[in-house]
């Protein structure tokens, strides 16, 4: 349409797509039909990259590498990171955390690890298992809930990573959007580990914006897009290397002092960067600057 219209192209760049297939084992380049996938596409990303007019990232880190594929010139380029409705999510108050326990079966005074989203191998659910393991030691009013899409897969993570005593203290719930925003408030922390890598640097996730929208605080590792900064910015809980155990056993003894990092004043914080009004005045912008009478 570009080239035989004149249209104008945004292309909204949701994340490195092509690595990401080779990182969730889509494609295996040893293979030489994978191998030959992954280099078609690759051409495909940088024609695209180099005829837009405007390209959306989600992350700050990425910018400089979209640039490097054949983007032409920083201004062309917007970063708006995976936003949260917080109109949608509310403040996790103490009735709608009671709320939520009573819907899930857990006890009102439960101290709740959360999981929340997909069960894939390079979210790292063995890892949200040993903090729990490492954390039951200290605190026994532990207890795990989990929404997701995936509750067969997680399950079967559960059975062979979770030392069986703890089996009952674990909620799995399979949730559709709406239920998200209510059930959410259950948790205490957050726990979201993704497998660093170079696609990841592109990686926004959805999950931290709706967690701190609730005003819940997070505990995730290192090498996913702008999560150090965004974490260290809003003091937002904790940021640690998940394959290390030591780091793991430092914030599970410290539980309690990383939910202080909570309530309303991480939602007010977190909403001035990544509430939903934040990525519409940029959508906004780059229209404007694309079509001045739009």
């Amino acid at each position: 349409m570009k080239r035989l219209r004149g249209a104008k192209l945004l292309f909204d760049f949701r994340g490195l797509w092509v690595d990401e297939r080779v990182d969730k084992d889509g494609w295996d380049l040893s293979r030489r039909t994978h191998r030959w996938q992954y280099q078609f596409y690759k051409r495909v990303e940088r024609r695209l990259l180099a005829k837009a007019d405007q390209v959306v990232v989600l992350t700050e880190a990425v910018a400089p590498e979209v640039l490097r594929l054949g983007v032409r010139g920083k201004e062309r380029v917007t970063v708006i990171p995976c936003c949260a409705d917080f109109d949608h999510f509310s403040l996790a108050t103490a009735d709608a955390r009671l709320r939520a326990r009573e819907r899930c079966g857990l006890p009102a005074d439960a101290l709740v690890l959360g999981y929340l989203g997909s069960v894939g191998r390079m979210y790292m659910p063995e890892r949200y298992f040993r903090i729990a393991e490492l954390a039951a030691g200290h605190e026994p009013r532990l207890y795990l809930l989990a929404l997701t899409q995936d509750p067969e897969l997680f399950r079967a993570k559960m059975t062979a990573t979770l030392s069986p005593h703890l089996h009952p203290r674990v909620e799995c719930r399979s949730v559709a959007r709406a239920e998200v925003a209510e059930l959410l408030p259950a948790m205490d922390i957050l726990v979201g580990f993704i497998v660093p890598s170079h696609a990841r640097m592109a990686a926004s996730p959805t999950k931290m914006a709706e967690a701190f929208a609730a005003g819940i605080p997070v505990i995730c590792n290192f090498g996913t897009g702008d999560v150090a900064e965004l974490m260290a910015n809003l003091d937002a809980g904790a940021i640690i290397d998940a394959d290390s155990d030591i780091d793991l056993a430092r914030v599970a003894s410290h539980l309690s002092a990383i939910m202080t990092k909570g309530g309303a004043r991480l939602r007010e914080l977190a909403r001035r960067s990544l509430g939903l009004e934040v990525a519409q005045a940029r959508y906004r912008d780059i229209y404007e600057r694309m079509d001045p009478t739009c």
